[in-house]
């Protein structure tokens, strides 16, 4: 009887140990592919800019369209629907919150240090750039008692370099 319990016991460390793993790797690897939508998501946001700003020398970024463009791009790469929310195919649970910063001609004296308050990514701004930083809210765990960890939030930056 006792080697039954043994191996019992030993079967359910192993199952809980294989768990842990496995969500582990599965959030790895989506807060990897949220570092990503950061940047292409700041790149996208960083296409957009003021023409006759522009013809002046200057680069000042068209915020509106510039935060639709994040906007898309964040729905598009993380599967979510137009309220932000995830549908069946996203990894993410909750709903998706972004903040986008803007640095350019108008609002920034060169050279600026930023500091995201969310993330303490620190980028230092030399020329206009766009922060995009993405919270998506709680990892996607099975066991009970690793559901109420912390935020997945990361931070990318883009910047207008060689003008």
């Amino acid at each position: 009887m006792k080697p039954f319990i043994v191996g019992a016991a030993a079967l359910i460390l192993a199952l809980f140990c294989y768990s842990f793993n496995h969500d582990f790797g599965l959030n790895r690897h989506a807060v990897l592919e949220l570092r990503t939508v950061c940047e292409e998501a700041s790149v996208a946001g960083a296409l957009f800019y003021d023409k006759s700003q522009y013809s002046s020398g200057r680069i000042v970024f068209n915020r509106q369209e510039s935060i639709k463009a994040i906007e898309a791009e964040i729905k598009s790469m993380l599967q979510l629907d137009d309220d932000l929310n995830p549908t069946q195919e996203s990894y993410w649970q909750n709903k998706i919150t972004y903040k986008a910063y803007f640095y350019d001609d108008s609002n920034t004296t060169y050279p600026y240090l930023f500091v995201d308050p969310d993330t303490g990514f620190t980028h230092l701004i030399k020329t206009p750039t766009i922060i995009v930083t993405i919270n998506a809210g709680e990892a996607r765990y099975s066991l009970q008692f690793l559901k109420n960890g912390a935020d997945n939030i990361r931070s990318a930056a883009h910047s207008w370099d060689g003008r």
